[in-house]
């Protein structure tokens, strides 16, 4: 019952992550054109922000279990926009892989850590996003 309670925790970067997925793998003339510079590389960030802000306090509550939640955190962030940016450049035929993306999965994921550490930890916020 515990592993229940913990696992059903996770519905919110469980969710946040499938978004980014189907994002990721749609093809790439399915998004709108725009002309703002390097605004992938800001979307990437804030997807991957986003998910930090989701994971962030569920793996933090884990304390007892995990000593570094916050490197944790970063690292999977890591991990998963590596895999995916792998799969795009090995699945798709209008995706290709690139590391500026996953660099900006990293500053979106450190970036979200410092917005969370400084302006959601200890607050409401932080409780609803455990929830």
């Amino acid at each position: 019952m515990i592993y229940f309670k913990t696992l059903i925790r996770f519905w919110k970067p469980v969710l946040w992550l499938t978004v980014i997925l189907i994002l990721c793998f749609l093809p790439g003339n399915d998004f709108p054109t725009v002309s703002i510079p390097y605004m992938d590389k800001i979307v990437h960030m804030g997807m991957f922000g986003g998910l930090t802000i989701f994971l962030l306090p569920v793996i933090k509550e884990m304390r007892d279990k995990i000593q570094r939640p916050v490197l944790l955190t970063v690292f999977l962030n890591f991990l998963l926009g590596g895999i995916i940016e792998i799969l795009q450049g090995t699945l798709t035929q209008t995706r290709s892989a690139s590391f500026f993306d996953l660099g900006a999965d990293v500053v979106g994921s450190i970036l979200a850590v410092i917005v969370y550490l400084y302006l959601i930890s200890g607050t409401r916020l932080e409780r609803i996003l455990i929830r």
